[in-house]
């Protein structure tokens, strides 16, 4: 289920909403918090978490995981589907492009995965030529996932949907000369995942 946040809304208003609608989702419906980044808004966020956890509401999340530890496990105790961002495994190249290097990242996901929590958790990353889809990148994912006992990844093809966004702000977009993921990229480097024990998606081509 999708709202806009056209203005700040409290949680009750919030749940009143997904009271309403609920009996229009499939048997596979729930709330999926994206952004930006949810996580900036963790208070709110994990109250309505828990309104919906006892609601018995499916949730997901997408994230960076760029967050400090207590506030990424507090915040997935409550979430049973995620999106976990890993745009890069060298750290001097993530920041180059992100601002911010791995170790954080990496350290939030493995805590995750190597805990009792009961949800489901995919890696993804969108392909960005020259940046990260190189196969030595995702053999060192592969690499890492398995350290965690992890197994699926999302290989996203690139796009400038942002473009418009940075132009509204009057800046200028710093993607604006790379094209679009070709499929075959893509099915090459999903075929290097696969063959390192990875469960690789390419795109929406997903089982969830």
């Amino acid at each position: 289920m999708f709202v806009p946040a056209s203005r700040d809304m409290k949680v009750s208003e919030l749940m009143k909403i997904f009271d309403r609608d609920r009996h229009y989702w499939s048997g596979k419906g729930g709330a999926t918090f994206s952004g930006g980044d949810p996580m900036y808004q963790k208070d709110f966020l994990q109250a309505v978490l828990k309104e919906c956890r006892n609601a018995y509401i499916h949730t997901a999340i997408e994230t960076s995981g760029f967050f400090p530890q207590e506030t990424y496990l507090t915040t997935m105790k409550y979430v049973d589907f995620a999106f976990n961002d890993l745009k890069h495994m060298d750290s001097d190249k993530h920041k180059e492009k992100t601002g911010v290097p791995n170790e954080l990242i990496l350290a939030n996901i493995a805590a995750l995965a190597q805990s009792d929590w009961p949800g489901r958790l995919v890696l993804r990353s969108p392909v960005i030529e020259g940046f990260n889809d190189s196969k030595e990148n995702m053999a060192a994912i592969a690499e890492f996932m398995h350290s965690v006992g992890l197994t699926e990844f999302n290989l996203l093809p690139f796009h400038r949907l942002g473009d418009s966004k940075w132009k509204s702000c009057g800046m200028v977009y710093p993607y604006s000369m790379y094209e679009a993921t070709p499929p075959e990229k893509l099915e090459a480097l999903q075929k290097v995942l696969l063959d390192l024990g990875i469960k690789a998606y390419v795109g929406s081509d997903t089982p969830f």
